[in-house]
């Protein structure tokens, strides 16, 4: 027993899918979990028999039923993350008093998701005459020593509780250039006959077809297991990834709200400068009053807002906020939650970013 009227359950348990069947549109990561392909923790109101669950996987929180208790939802509030990025996944009509108990204390903003499904399989596209082979995930790649092989490996094991289970279940498809890996495209999750899939593609490699030419074969291999669904999820914003959706063929099937911790986009450039600052203003209206005393990363989210909005002062107040509250110790912390500022030589030679730099102790 996790709290007063929150139990974990200790094995996956397909039975309560039917507690999640209000989330629209279907997110099969849940199914994945309950089906035990996928890690991830499920709590639930009462043993049995459950009225509520929640469940915790990745960057995600689901939430079950319509009508979930105040008391369960305030109590799952405490089981939150403070410290990372969480995406919150509601069913729709929840009641504004339950909404309130699971957010107390924490920042959450609503954010819009983009759902598209696939039905038929995609055209095949010609084979790449630049340079650039496109191959299916298999064991001799997973066992190669391809330069990003090891992000292709973390990203599997992101989804997939083993590599095993995800050769055995699932699929993908890499583009490689000069022995080393420049897009991927692989399934997060397969259930029944169903998928979802996603596509990542190098900075340096961008708008070169990449995306589509993975996320086709990753689609195609897919329809030759016997899948009748491949889906699809980013958000709302991401012009990259709907045009890949959209070049391979997916047909949106509308758009949907979360509750979110960060700004909610999957690129920077997703944003205008514009809409970083009204982010961080209201980020900052928000915890006006308090923001939670056990953690620093809502400053540090705050910090990357005021920095992409062109307010490098607000952003460095932020930052010195975190360092102050004790939370934000080491260059290495900072390194994982902003790699883009550590990494920047531009604000090494900065006087101020420095000086921030170096009360942090070192790599």
């Amino acid at each position: 027993m996790k709290a007063s009227c929150t139990y974990e359950l200790q094995t996956p348990n397909r039975d309560l899918l039917a507690l999640f069947s209000a989330l629209q549109p279907r997110q099969l990561h849940v199914e994945s979990v309950l089906a035990g392909y996928s890690s991830g923790r499920v709590f639930v109101d009462r043993v049995e028999p459950p009225t509520a669950a929640v469940l915790m996987a990745g960057e995600g929180c689901y939430v079950g039923a319509t009508s979930p208790t105040v008391a369960f939802l305030g109590a799952i509030n405490s089981l939150l993350p403070r410290d990372r990025y969480t995406a919150v996944f509601l069913p729709p009509n929840l009641p504004t008093q339950a909404l309130d108990a699971l957010a107390d204390g924490l920042y959450m903003r609503r954010a819009v998701r983009w759902h598209g499904r696939l039905e038929t399989p995609p055209r095949a596209i010609d084979d790449r005459t630049d340079g650039i082979a496109v191959r299916p995930v298999d064991a001799e790649v997973l066992e190669s020593n391809l330069v990003g092989v090891g992000d292709l490996r973390e990203t599997i094991l992101w989804e997939w509780k083993t590599l095993s289970l995800f050769q055995e279940f699932g699929f993908g498809s890499i583009a490689v250039a000069d022995g080393r890996i420049v897009a991927r495209s692989t399934s997060d999750y397969v259930v029944g006959d169903s998928c979802e899939i996603g596509v990542w593609v190098d900075d340096d490699d961008r708008l070169r077809g990449l995306g589509t030419a993975v996320a086709t074969e990753a689609a195609r291999q897919a329809f030759s297991h016997g899948l009748r669904e491949v889906g699809w999820h980013c958000w709302a914003n991401n012009i990259g990834s709907l045009g890949v959706a959209a070049n391979v063929g997916f047909k949106p099937t509308g758009r949907y709200e979360i509750l979110f911790n960060h700004w909610a986009a999957e690129n920077v450039e997703n944003m205008a400068p514009d809409e970083y600052r009204a982010f961080a203003l209201d980020y900052e209206r928000r915890f006006a009053e308090r923001r939670p005393r056990e953690s620093g990363y809502p400053y540090v989210v705050a910090a990357t807002a005021w920095a992409l909005a062109g307010e490098p002062e607000k952003s460095q107040e932020n930052l010195r906020a975190a360092i102050d509250l004790g939370w934000l110790r080491s260059i290495s912390q900072l390194r994982g939650l902003w790699p883009e500022l550590v990494a920047s030589a531009r604000a090494w030679e900065n006087p101020a970013w420095r000086d921030l730099f170096l009360r942090l102790e070192p790599e």
